[in-house]
């Protein structure tokens, strides 16, 4: 053996034995039982990997269902989706559709049903039968009746408000079946009801918790033992309360802290009430069953929506109003007195100072989503060509002709010369006066044209008790030159209330002829010698035309628009003011499908309602002291992170004069009143409970003691002037008169674009009034609000007033999701 190094090598060995032969084919049969079972796994494998892939395919699908079907809900694209406009009402309603693209090479199909929660605890109240309360109580103007509300107080409190309006007229005695509410997935009934020690429940319900689609359901069931509504708490409900509100507050418990249910509850009535009061329920939280199929995958979630119930004459949304005036006073120093008329003017919903802008995932409604106004004054007299078709200031009887002499013209000091008559007893025709010579009115707008004049009166006059007694002065209008009259039409009678009044009458359309005519009658004024002879004095008559209702409307740049267009008024308003021959109007017009086309697109090319919009072509006389135009525009939006408020529109036209509290809701009170709301509680986050914007015509800054109250208390009624400045809105504008307390002179015909610090626009009143949760004005369950309108020495036109109240709203997730599959 030689050594090297610590190698040791033995010397070749001759004749080898084949071992290693042996040992690979032992491997070799080893191998071939093997090998056919791994091949056959690794076909499996193969397979099974393809097959979880289009398992995954599938459910990414159905998943883009299902967070459609969550855009569909959170964006209230289901009326137009399903083409039923009360699709959130209907709870028999189904929607079903397909997304138009295939997801991952799949159709994915989606069912959206309106998820009718009470009928899980409930025999009574099927799909079907809710469904026609609904529409009973629409045609029967039963709703609101009773009202249901649930809140989360806090996090682990929540209360169920029932509001009951009995029926003051009769014993309204409602009885009570049950009260039950639906609990979303991830929250749970944690006991501890105030009805379980309340005297007028206790020991009288069955309570019970059972887990229902989505959640969790609680009923307290009285069928057992019937309470009336007023035994129910809390302790200081009092049955001659209207409404009688009671509440239910018990505890939950929540999976996630901090965050709060959004559950559904209601009442079921008993007894002879329950035919027209069969139940009531929560219908400002909406439950929708989405379900969404690709493949052999199919997935079920339900979510929510909440807003606040549409009732009167709400909208849900939020609007933008902007505008411009079209009159200034240029004077130097300003006189108040606006003396140019603009031939434009513009305003840009996108302006940096602008307080309450459109956002941008708004979409603008297409019906009844934006309405303009345009409003100015005109003076019908001598020297004022724009309105006057005819004017006579009555110092002589040459346009106007009689029989006798039982009409003259007379001067009065003071009062200057008017046309006097008193009957002497001839014949009946001595007691006209008519006009000699037709006025040609033909293609003037019917409603636009005034005939009117100043009537005063002397001696001791008697109304009418029957054709042949009493004083009153009557006239007959013609549209054939006199060869025909219309019946008589009573300006007065009787002793006026006033020293002198401005009377007018719009002529209707079949007199807008070439040949019109007009003749006075005196009927009565017969009686009386020397001082105390009845005499009828007219001054000042006139003919003109005092509304413009044609103007025109661009959207986008002026110089270069989007639209550019002439519109006429869709309605129009006139009122005569405090001296004769002077008018004011106001006009308005439904632009919604115009907003809804050319506005600016948004995030997902929905139309937002921005934009900037001019008027041009708005017709008013300068030069007096209630010379103005001016124009402004309401958009009306939904959109995810404002649609939680309720909107109403007053836009009837209406004129304020001095020492009045304006009765702008026509219901014959001071003031007016808005319900049909139902305030939160304060929300998180946010400062405003509600905003009021109001268009109002020929303020002025030298005019003062003019205000807007929300909420003050009934006894300042009789007496406005009174109200606490803490009860005053107020735009922040303190330049001009009384420029420590502008509460107080708010009609200044000046608006202020955004909040305090920005510079004001002069000429119009569009205020926007900020009403704040601190303020105290509005508070938590408050269901309606009165607004006063007050002035000592002003006169205005109140040309819309709009009120938009904070709701909570949540469009919520998924709260329950299930997945199937073959």
């Amino acid at each position: 053996m030689k050594r090297i190094g610590r190698v040791y090598r033995d010397p070749p060995v001759c004749g080898e034995a084949g071992q290693a032969l042996i040992l690979v084919l032992v491997f070799l049969l080893l191998g071939s039982l093997t090998i056919f079972p791994t091949l056959m796994h690794m076909s499996t494998a193969l397979k099974s990997g393809v097959s979880y892939e289009n398992k995954t395919r599938e459910y990414y699908a159905a998943d883009a269902g299902i967070e459609d079907g969550i855009w569909q809900i959170k964006y209230d694209r289901l009326p137009a989706l399903s083409g039923d406009p009360y699709f959130a009402y209907d709870f028999t309603a189904i929607c079903s559709y397909d997304i138009d693209d295939t997801i991952n090479g799949l159709t994915t199909s989606v069912t959206i049903e309106n998820f009718w929660i009470p009928t899980v605890a409930n025999p009574y109240a099927s799909p079907a039968q809710a469904k026609a309360t609904l529409e009973r109580d629409i045609t029967d103007n039963t709703t609101n009746r009773l009202v249901v509300t649930d809140t989360a107080m806090d996090d682990t409190r929540f209360r169920i408000k029932i509001d009951y309006y009995a029926c003051v007229e009769v014993a309204d005695n409602l009885s009570v079946s049950s009260i039950g509410i639906w609990i979303p997935h991830g929250y749970s009934y944690d006991g501890n009801c105030n009805m379980a020690n309340f005297e007028g429940t206790e020991h009288k319900y069955v309570e019970t918790v059972q887990a229902s689609p989505g959640g969790q359901v609680v009923v307290w069931d009285f069928s057992s033992n019937p309470i009336i509504f007023p035994d129910l708490p809390p302790e200081d409900l009092d049955p001659s309360d209207n409404p009688q509100s009671a509440e239910i507050i018990f505890d939950y418990a929540a999976d996630e802290a901090g965050t709060r249910p959004v559950a559904v509850g209601w009442i079921v009535t008993a007894g002879l009430l329950s035919a027209d009061i069969p139940m009531a329920w929560d219908i400002d939280t909406k439950y929708y069953k989405i379900v969404s199929a690709a493949g052999g995958t199919q997935i079920e979630a339900y979510a929510s929506r909440c807003d606040l119930r549409q009732v009167g004459a709400s909208f849900l949304g939020d609007y933008c109003a902007i505008g411009n005036t079209l009159m200034r006073d240029t004077d130097v120093p300003k006189d108040n007195i606006r003396d140019t008329l603009d031939s434009s003017s513009t305003a840009d919903t996108r302006n940096p100072d602008l307080t309450y802008r459109i956002p941008s995932d708004a979409t603008v409604l297409a019906q009844d989503g934006a309405f303009l106004y345009w409003s100015g004054w005109f003076k019908c007299a001598e020297g004022y060509p724009k309105a006057t078709i005819f004017a006579d200031d009555c110092d002589s009887l040459t346009n106007w002709s009689q029989n006798g002499t039982a009409w003259d013209v007379s001067y009065v000091f003071f009062q200057g010369y008017s046309f006097r008559g008193h009957y002497d007893g001839s014949t009946d025709d001595y007691r006209y006066l008519s006009l000699v010579d037709p006025v040609n009115l033909s293609g003037r707008i019917p409603g636009s044209v005034v005939v009117g004049w100043t009537q005063r009166e002397s001696g001791t006059l008697e109304p009418i008790s029957d054709p042949t007694s009493g004083d009153a002065l009557l006239f007959q209008i013609s549209n054939d030159n006199g060869a025909s009259w219309s019946s008589p039409i009573m300006a007065f009678d009787d002793d006026l209330d006033s020293s002198e009044e401005a009377y007018f009458y719009i002529i209707p359309a079949n007199y807008l002829t070439a040949n019109f005519k007009i003749r006075f009658y005196l009927h009565g004024f017969s009686e009386g010698t020397g001082s105390s002879t009845e005499y009828c004095r007219i001054d000042d008559i006139h003919i003109g035309a005092v509304a413009d209702t044609s103007i025109t409307f661009k959207i986008g740049n002026p110089l270069a628009p989007d639209y550019a267009g002439s519109l006429t008024a869709d309605e129009f308003w006139i009122l005569g003011n405090a001296a004769t021959g002077e008018y004011s109007y106001s006009c308005k017009k439904d632009v919604s499908a115009l907003v809804a086309t050319h506005s600016l697109e948004g995030d997902d090319e929905n139309r937002t309602g921005n934009g900037e919009y001019t008027v041009e072509g708005v017709d008013a006389d300068t030069g007096q002291h209630w010379s103005y135009a001016a124009w402004s525009l309401i958009i009306i939006y939904s959109s995810p992170a404002t649609a939680g408020h309720q909107l109403y529109l007053f836009d009837r036209f209406a004129f304020c004069q001095k020492d009045v509290n304006l009765d702008f809701d026509f219901d014959g009170e001071p003031g007016g009143d808005i319900s049909g709301f139902i305030i939160p509680e304060p929300i998180e986050g946010e400062t405003l409970a509600a905003k009021l914007t109001c268009f109002v015509g020929e303020g002025d800054d030298a005019w003062h003691d003019d205000f807007i109250a929300l909420n003050a208390p009934e006894e300042y009624r009789p007496y406005p002037w009174n109200i606490p400045n803490t009860y005053k809105l107020w735009d922040g504008i303190t330049t001009g008169y009384n420029s420590q307390a502008s509460p107080n002179n708010v009609w200044n015909s000046k608006f202020r674009v955004g909040d305090t610090g920005s510079s004001s626009i002069d000429g119009i009143d569009i205020d926007t009034f900020r009403i704040t949760w601190a303020s105290g004005l509005l508070h938590a369950d408050d269901t309606s609000a009165h607004i006063d309108i007050y002035t000592d020495y002003e006169n205005f036109n109140l040309i819309y007033l709009i009120l938009s109240v904070r709701s909570e709203t949540t469009i919520g997730g998924t709260t329950h999701y299930l997945i199937s599959g073959s």
